[in-house]
């Protein structure tokens, strides 16, 4: 399986095999903390007949460089089909609270491989 797309943003949404995307962030201004936002997050796989295919999917969210994640997220995905193909997946979460000003970062897991990140910044609003 290979990372095509895995990415934060206003919303995501899946629909017929159409991805749609919504406000791609890498700032985020914050007025007070903790704050509270929501977030999509939109992750597209493809494979072919070679891809190994892993159907444990797991997202880990991070403050700076801290060893344990502040939100896991976890899912199963679909049987592999025969063939090639792509493999759009969505998460919509909503009062994702952000503790302080930081780089927060989303590391993506396909079984227990790391196989992409995603970094954002939370800043306080002004600066």
């Amino acid at each position: 399986m290979k990372v095509e797309l895995f990415l934060a943003c206003e919303g995501a949404f899946c629909h017929d095999g159409n991805l749609t995307i919504v406000g791609t962030f890498n700032v985020i201004k914050a007025n007070t903390f903790p704050y509270k936002l929501n977030v999509g997050i939109a992750l597209q796989l493809s494979f072919d007949e070679h891809s190994e295919w892993n159907e444990k999917i797991k997202i880990n969210i991070y403050k700076g460089n801290e060893g344990n994640a502040l939100y896991t997220i976890e899912g199963i995905a679909p049987k592999k089909q025969e063939g090639k193909g792509r493999l759009a997946l969505v998460a919509n979460i909503q009062g994702l609270v952000i503790p302080e000003e930081n780089n927060y970062r989303m590391l993506l897991y396909l079984g227990e491989t790391e196989k992409a990140e995603y970094d954002f910044n939370v800043v306080a609003h002004g600066k």
